[in-house]
């Protein structure tokens, strides 16, 4: 499977963030002050842990798994757990998402698949995963890029001819 280019707005986010890692490594490099240093160090430390998530469940027999977001149509990113298996592409949300906003467990059977596309995302190394199910409802993850998914797509697409998986 062929993974689309990052549009022009992606390639400005990732910009935006380089430069803010750029100028922040310029200013902890021109403080004199070690102590303050460390104090900018544990409080990006505090922020990288604050934002680690825990992962929610994943199906039985998946061949590949990852933390993913539900790109709702309203823009709004819901976390969750992505699992592939043989037959289906499931997601489960998030304890979270199942509180606030009464999210339910999206699973769609690989057969009632029209189209699987990725493309790269805003992130390094982020891409979504479009899947246009056969009654035309649409959804879009945002996740990780990997070799494991690819090959996994790429699956879906050798065993059943009524995939067409997009480039």
């Amino acid at each position: 499977m062929r993974i689309r280019p990052r549009s022009a707005q992606a390639w400005l986010v990732i910009s935006a963030r380089t430069l803010a890692a750029v100028l922040g490594l310029i200013a902890v490099g021109t403080l004199h002050r070690p102590l303050f240093a460390f104090a900018i160090a544990g409080v990006g430390l505090v922020l990288v842990l604050a934002a680690l998530r825990r992962k929610a469940p994943t199906a039985p027999g998946a061949l590949y798994t990852a933390g993913a977001d539900l790109l709702a149509a309203d823009g709004r990113k819901l976390p969750g757990q992505l699992s592939l298996t043989t037959s289906a592409l499931t997601w489960f949300p998030r304890r979270y998402c199942v509180q606030r906003h009464g999210q339910q467990v999206v699973s769609i059977e690989v057969l009632a698949c029209k189209e699987i596309s990725l493309q790269r995302g805003y992130g390094l190394m982020s891409v979504i995963l479009t899947v246009v199910a056969s009654d035309g409802v649409t959804r879009r993850f945002g996740t990780h890029t990997s070799r494991r998914l690819v090959r996994t797509l790429d699956s879906f697409d050798a065993s059943s001819g009524a995939v067409s998986v997009g480039s």
